[in-house]
């Protein structure tokens, strides 16, 4: 016969954990870490950047469920972060889609050595940009750039998996975003 497990009610686990029990906590975030990934792996094909919403979604409950009153219940309110980081996600790829079709175009049109030096300036400019503010981001971009693995540069810059693929997507983000604002790849 087989066994089930045991259902976790997440809001009770919710409220004795923001009470402070640690292995509420604990239990609650393994949970959640378990239940969203398999969420998000259903609405995004590419099971990193999964991994990385997922991450993402965790650090931003853990900083704030504490202090967040809930206007329906604990589990609804994290799920729907979980849901507009997944919109963001699908947002964001099809304006990195839409900027692809943009520098093939742009590429098409003007010579190879002009759109690959004007592409070159804008992803430096925009590099310095994100470096001014957060210089983390600028290193761990350029770490990734230059083909190390996620242990590497975790180890390289002592943090965990977890704090890396959050520290990495967040500066692909405002890289993103720069780019973006300076008009893209044109």
């Amino acid at each position: 016969m087989l066994h089930s497990r045991p259902k976790i009610d997440v809001n009770d686990l919710a409220f004795r954990a923001s009470n402070g029990s640690s292995e509420s906590e604990k239990e609650l975030m393994d949970h959640l870490s378990v239940s969203f990934l398999a969420f998000a792996q259903q609405r995004i094909c590419n099971d990193h950047d999964a991994e990385e919403i997922v991450q993402d979604v965790l650090s931003v409950i853990w900083s704030k469920y504490r202090d967040t009153v809930f206007e329906k219940s604990f589990q609804a309110w994290a799920y729907q972060i979980l849901k507009h980081k997944i919109m963001d996600y699908n947002k964001k790829r099809s304006n990195r889609r839409r900027l692809m079709a943009e520098s093939t175009e742009a590429m098409s049109e003007s010579s190879d050595t002009v759109a690959d030096a004007n592409l070159r300036t804008r992803l430096l400019e925009c590099l310095r940009a994100v470096g001014s503010t957060n210089n983390r981001y600028a290193r761990i971009l350029n770490l990734n750039y230059q083909g190390y693995s996620t242990g590497e540069i975790c180890e390289r810059l002592g943090m965990t998996k977890g704090n890396c693929y959050t520290l990495l997507m967040r500066a692909r983000g405002a890289l993103l975003h720069c780019l973006e604002k300076k008009g893209g790849w044109k």
